[in-house]
């Protein structure tokens, strides 16, 4: 896991989610896996470079990096490319001290990710088909800076057969698990779900189309389906998820924000 924040730059902490998840893959990819968590703090102060490590595979790089006064009125691509550069020069400076990050491999990958900085996609989980180790589900996270696009699709002897949107959530993905971590196999389709979701997918083998099955028990509702939606009106599904939960639980949560 690789994350970055900033300390000084707040587009950074609120657009960094999908670089990080980007660069976590690619590093997975390339067999750097040494370090469990690599936690990357970007500060405008001069002079400022450390390492510290927590044990043996966690380490924290706090690293000096000046995008410039414009920064945070630039588009998405430039903002992109800044923070792909921090993570680069932090983890150069990481791989000097440390045999465990090969520099080499650091530089390839910064080259693959600045031909196409928008358009990198992770798989997040794979589901096989228990009767043909062929057939695969795949649930596939398109990190944008702004939102995420996840996409489930088929594969069959190494060939994708069909890949269609199936949310467009907000860009954390600590939800992830929540609706995209369970898949069941029957005989017409696979059916996406989560540990904690209000929403079967249920993706056809006929015809490729997708059927969204609420099981809130709410007729034409899945309020913690929505709750994550990018484009969704947060008051409005914040409200319709707190309507689903115990009153006593909601009394609390609505007497601490005060």
């Amino acid at each position: 896991m690789l994350r970055l924040v900033s300390v000084t730059d707040e587009p950074i902490n609120s657009r960094a989610e999908g670089i990080s998840m980007i660069y976590a893959g690619m590093l997975k990819k390339h067999e750097l896996t040494f370090y469990r968590h690599i936690h990357i703090i970007h500060t405008r102060e001069k002079d400022q470079n450390l390492i510290i490590g927590e044990g043996k595979h966690i380490v924290n790089v706090k690293f000096s990096y000046d995008p410039g006064k414009e920064f945070s009125s630039k588009d998405d691509e430039y903002l992109q490319l800044t923070m792909i550069e921090i993570i680069h020069q932090a983890l150069l400076m990481l791989a000097t001290q440390d045999e465990h990050l090969d520099i080499a491999i650091l530089y390839a990958i910064k080259a693959e990710l600045i031909r196409t900085p928008l358009d990198f996609r992770v798989k997040y989980k794979t589901f096989t088909h228990p009767k043909d180790k062929t057939f695969l589900a795949n649930v596939i996270v398109h990190p944008l800076t702004r939102y995420f696009n996840i996409y489930l699709e088929l594969e069959k002897n190494d060939t994708i057969i069909t890949s269609l949107l199936i949310y467009k959530g907000i860009n954390v993905p600590t939800y992830f698990p929540d609706y995209f971590s369970k898949g069941k196999w029957l005989k017409n389709e696979f059916i996406l779900s989560g540990s904690c979701t209000d929403m079967d997918i249920h993706l056809s083998f006929n015809d490729y189309t997708l059927t969204y099955v609420s099981t809130s028990g709410m007729e034409g509702s899945a309020p913690k389906f929505e709750l994550m939606k990018a484009e969704a009106y947060r008051k409005k599904a914040l409200e319709e998820y707190l309507h689903t939960l115990n009153p006593a639980i909601v009394a609390v949560l609505k007497s601490s924000e005060n």
